[in-house]
């Protein structure tokens, strides 16, 4: 079963560790860099809204959970990219309750 832990919470990056230590390092660096936990997983914009990914067949353990900015969808082409690198083609659900 995915989990859905508070994006860059420490249980996220734990489980973000173990399954794709890449993206937990990337995303580690943009919030250290940041000096601040509310900012976008990938460009380290503020400010970012939780995200729940919604996927078929989402393997176990996967972490399903991500922060991003308004504008990373629509920004260069780089953004979209490295987006694109880390979600496939999956879909995210709009903000999630701060409570999930």
């Amino acid at each position: 079963m995915p989990l859905f832990p508070r994006p860059h919470s420490p249980e996220r990056f734990a489980a973000l560790e173990a399954s794709n230590p890449q993206q937990a390092a990337h995303t580690q660096q943009i919030v250290k860099l940041a000096g601040s936990s509310d900012v976008c997983s990938v460009c380290g914009d503020d400010p970012a809204s939780d995200y729940k990914l919604m996927a078929p067949n989402m393997p176990p353990k996967a972490v399903g959970t991500i922060k991003l900015c308004a504008g990373l969808p629509q920004t260069a082409i780089g953004g979209r990219r490295k987006l694109r690198s880390i979600i496939g083609n999956s879909k995210f659900r709009p903000p999630v309750p701060s409570g999930f």
